[in-house]
């Protein structure tokens, strides 16, 4: 496991010299404190600025989520299933391109998200590669 304290908020990198990052701003929500710190610690490594949340309800509440530019969603978190946050966001407008991750996924919950929009469907342990390579096609899709 990761120490330190969930990120809820906007941080800078450390390694810019403490300037923000230019790039896009990208969602986490994983119910798991250490795939949040990895997947985000991933995506900064990459120029990405990130906001995690520990549950659906912590992003809906958020003011950050109409500046997202992608959000990478564990398909079990305990108030509601990513395909059902899918669901709600597409009912709501919000057009933000959706990346899946899971332990427990099987060919008929990939096909349904991708047939609901999600731009990738990966399992975890997840390659840092594929979900680089994913984010950044996400994020075109916005930019």
């Amino acid at each position: 496991m990761f120490p330190g304290p969930s990120r809820t908020e906007f941080e800078v990198n450390p390694l810019d010299g403490g300037k923000e990052l230019a790039g896009a701003i990208i969602g986490v929500v994983d119910d798991d404190e250490g795939i949040r710190v990895a997947v985000d610690g991933l995506l900064r490594s990459a120029g990405f600025r990130v906001v995690t949340f520990s549950s659906a309800k912590a992003l809906l509440d958020s003011v950050h989520l109409h500046m997202l530019a992608c959000l990478i969603l564990d398909l079990h978190i305990p108030d509601m299933d990513a395909l059902s946050l899918q669901r709600r966001l597409a009912d709501d407008g919000c057009q933000i391109p959706i990346i899946i991750l899971t332990a427990h996924g099987d060919s008929e919950t990939r096909a349904q998200a991708v047939n609901e929009g999600a731009v990738a469907f990966l399992t975890k342990p997840f390659d840092g590669e594929l979900l680089l390579a994913a984010a950044t096609r996400a994020v075109a899709r916005i930019t």
